[in-house]
C-alpha cells in the first residue's frame, strides 16, 4: 500500500490529518494482510484537472509557498516527529512503513537513512528506489544498495520501459546494477509500478 503523505507542513493542524490520513492506511494494509505501508516525509501532492489526468506544477508551487520561510532543520524536525508518531501506529497494526527516497524534504537516499536512524524503530525501514537516485552510475548505485542493506524492504520502478513497434523493450540502463545490487545485499522483495499521480488522457 502507498500513502501520499506530507508530514512537512508548517501548520500544525495539516500535520495532524495526515497522521490521521496515515493510521488510515495503516488500518487498510494490515485489514488488507499486507506487511508494507509505503511512506513520504513531504509530497507536494497532485493537481487533478477537469479535461482528466492530473498536474504537479500547482501543487508544487504551494508547497513552496508554504515552506519559504522556514528552514530545513524545522522541516526535518517536524518529519521526524512524524514519523515517529507513525511509526508507533504502524507497530499497533502490526505494518512496516518503507520511507521512500523521495523529494522534496529528501534529497537523496543518506537523507533516508538518517531519518530511520534518528526515528529509530523496528517498524521503519527503506524503500529504495533506482530512478530517484542521484547517482545512477553501476559503482553509485553499487554504494547505496550495501548502504541500504539489510534496511531494504520494498522498490519501485515508475515507467522507464517502452515497447517499440518492432516488440523491443528499451528501457533505462540503470536498472541492471540496480537489481543486481539488490541480489547482492540479498533483497528479495518486489520492485513494483508506482505512478504517483492520475493516468494522463490518450
Amino acid at each position: 500500500v502507498s500513502a501520499n503523505n506530507d508530514l512537512s507542513s508548517p501548520i500544525p493542524e495539516h500535520r495532524e490529518t495526515q497522521l490521521v490520513y496515515l493510521r488510515e492506511l495503516m488500518r487498510m494494509t494490515s485489514d488488507l494482510g499486507a506487511r508494507l505501508l509505503r511512506v513520504f516525509l513531504g509530497w507536494p501532492g497532485v493537481t487533478r484537472i477537469p479535461q482528466g489526468g492530473g498536474r504537479y506544477d500547482i501543487a508544487r508551487r504551494v508547497w513552496r509557498v508554504e515552506h519559504e520561510d522556514f528552514s530545513e532543520a524545522e522541516i526535518w524536525d517536524w518529519c521526524r516527529q512524524g514519523l515517529t508518531e507513525s511509526a508507533r501506529y504502524a507497530g499497533d497494526f502490526g505494518v512496516t512503513l518503507a520511507l521512500q527516497n523521495h523529494a522534496p524534504v529528501i534529497k537523496d537516499y543518506p537523507d533516508v537513512l538518517r531519518m530511520v536512524r534518528e526515528v529509530n524503530s523496528h517498524h521503519l525501514k527503506v524503500c529504495l528506489d533506482a530512478p530517484l537516485l542521484l547517482q545512477k552510475d553501476e559503482a553509485s548505485i553499487r554504494k547505496a544498495a550495501q548502504e541500504v542493506g539489510s534496511q531494504q524492504v520494498l522498490s519501485h520502478f515508475g515507467g522507464e520501459y517502452e515497447t517499440a513497434p518492432d516488440g523491443t523493450v528499451k528501457g533505462e540502463p540503470f536498472y541492471l546494477p540496480f537489481v543486481r545490487a539488490m541480489h547482492e545485499i540479498g533483497y528479495s522483495g518486489y520492485i513494483g509500478y508506482e505512478l504517483c499521480h492520475p493516468l494522463p488522457v490518450v
